[in-house]
């Protein structure tokens, strides 16, 4: 399976230890998610910066540069640069974007990419036996100890749909 990563996902698998998620897909970033994760992050010393800067040279991520037309740029004016790079690039490899941002969601599902979020993704593991339901919860809650923006909601769902699998 083929995923595109915006940076929020990306920042906090990595945060919460899960960065060998990455090597159980084909995983690709846009050029701009590199800039903030990896340039940005080591300029702030953040360590999850050198551990995506260490996936990219190891090639279990792949760093592209995705056209995006005016048109697209100007539809998707309200979104950052790495969403709409994710998106562009989601669709040109005909890959699962992974976007945390509902906004974001709803404009990738507009232009005919199938977007999901970080929960998918952990949920797909469980699913797939790399991870336990019990593991599972304590790295969702362990992502939000890190600063990771979730409704409660959205994590009580999450926690009843991995009941379920």
């Amino acid at each position: 399976m083929k995923i595109v990563l915006d940076s929020t996902p990306l920042i906090y698998l990595n945060r919460a230890g899960l960065s060998w998620v990455f090597g159980e897909f084909e995983t690709f970033i846009p050029r701009s998610v590199f800039e903030e994760v990896v340039l940005r992050g080591k300029e702030f010393y953040k360590k999850d910066a050198l551990v995506a800067e260490k996936l990219v040279n190891d090639g279990k991520i792949v760093v592209e540069f995705p056209s995006v037309t005016v048109e697209a740029r100007r539809i998707l004016a309200e979104l950052g640069e790495g969403e709409l790079q994710a998106i562009a690039l989601a669709k040109q490899k005909n890959a699962v974007a992974i976007i945390d941002d509902d906004v974001a969601k709803g404009f990738g599902e507009i232009f005919g990419v199938d977007v999901h979020g970080t929960f998918f993704l952990i949920s797909l593991l469980v699913h797939n036996k790399k991870l336990s339901k019990a593991q599972a919860v304590k790295k969702i809650q362990e992502m939000i100890k890190l600063g990771w923006r979730v409704s409660v909601d959205k994590y009580l769902e999450f926690v009843e749909l991995i009941t379920k699998l």
